[in-house]
């Protein structure tokens, strides 16, 4: 990433693999929720890209998902 003026700018699209790596998620698995829709992407050409705000829409869900869980358990 870039920093300009005390700013980082990160990548506007990420391709499959790069967003694995952001997550922490198996290039296989994160293919998977591409695929089957959970992790929204499109075409450009013949790459699949992803954009860095529905990652952290999956990552937000991932940590209210973790809340529910634990506060519906105790």
């Amino acid at each position: 990433m870039e920093t300009e003026n005390n700013i980082t700018i990160g990548r506007i699209l990420l391709s499959v693999d790069e967003a694995s790596s952001r997550l922490g998620l198996s290039k296989s698995y994160m293919h998977t929720l591409v695929r089957t829709g959970v992790i929204p992407s499109f075409k450009v050409g013949k790459l699949r890209k992803i954009k860095p705000e529905d990652l952290e829409t999956f990552k937000d869900g991932l940590e209210v998902d973790a809340f529910e869980d634990s506060y519906l358990n105790s």
